[in-house]
């Protein structure tokens, strides 16, 4: 008689991202990622991770998005198996890339890509979904970059 196998439900994440930078090179960056099971358009997941990280120095959002990128998908593979991530974020830029319909023109954008699509990679065989979406329906994920960027920084030591 053959062993009985339980065959596990198959896992559906979102993972939504989000980077923001005051706009000088001298203040810190901050980057995003939330993560909840993806139960459809129309149902509010509980969530299974959200976090908020000073990246340094970066004079524009896009370092800071595919930080927020990089966190979430490295925090996903590390959930164990998954069937299908949908990735969504409000930042034109890294979404263009990462679907391939604006190629990197700044060296720093192509080794972040090339980082992002290693990192999906770890989490193959699951099917990844990308798609833009209006800030509004990313408030979460930017929220929480927006207020770590824009939050008072220590004084300098003495």
């Amino acid at each position: 008689e053959r062993p009985h196998m339980t065959e596990l439900p198959p896992r559906r994440l979102l993972l939504l991202f989000s980077g923001a930078s005051r706009g000088t090179s001298s203040d810190p960056a901050a980057a995003s990622a939330v993560l909840a099971d993806d139960l459809g358009p129309s149902v509010s997941a509980p969530l299974i991770f959200k976090d908020a990280r000073l990246i340094g120095d970066a004079q524009s959002t896009t370092p800071a998005e595919y930080a927020g990128l990089l966190l979430g998908l490295r925090r996903a593979a590390r959930l164990g198996p998954i069937d299908r991530l949908t990735i969504q974020s409000d930042s034109h830029t890294v979404i263009a890339h990462l679907s391939g319909t604006l190629a990197p023109s700044l060296p720093a954008d192509r080794r972040f890509l090339a980082l992002a699509r290693s990192a999906a990679l770890a989490l193959h065989p699951a099917q990844i979904l990308i798609a833009q979406i209006p800030r509004s329906e990313n408030a979460l994920a930017s929220s929480l970059a927006l207020s770590l960027a824009l939050s008072p920084l220590p004084p300098p030591p003495s």
